[in-house]
């Protein structure tokens, strides 16, 4: 039995980075290279950066995930809320939506 809340204290971000590179691992291992560790990382980043489900519902349908890989870095949220837009109303193609600022 892993350790409770309590006993981790500061130990709790590595520990949760060790869960999740052996469960990257044992997918890979057994469903191949869609839940590499870098692809864990990025999801938890999505999650993150776009934490309404309406929101991301509406724009998943028009943008694909490599439109939400180049937005991620974006820091501000407003900013990167701006470029998601104009990504699906201006229809911006992948290249067109790295070309931005």
């Amino acid at each position: 039995m892993p350790p409770g809340p309590e006993s981790l204290q500061d130990e709790r971000a590595p520990y949760g980075k060790r869960i999740l590179a052996t469960v990257s691992q044992e997918l890979t291992v057994e469903f191949g290279q869609a839940f590499t560790l870098r692809l864990f990382y990025r999801t938890i980043q999505f999650c993150q950066c776009f934490p309404d489900q309406e929101i991301v519902s509406t724009l998943s349908t028009q943008l694909s995930w490599s439109h939400f890989i180049e937005l991620l870095p974006i820091k501000d949220p407003l900013a990167r809320d701006f470029y998601a837009e104009m990504c699906r109303i201006e229809r911006w193609d992948v290249r067109g939506t790295e070309e931005q600022p």
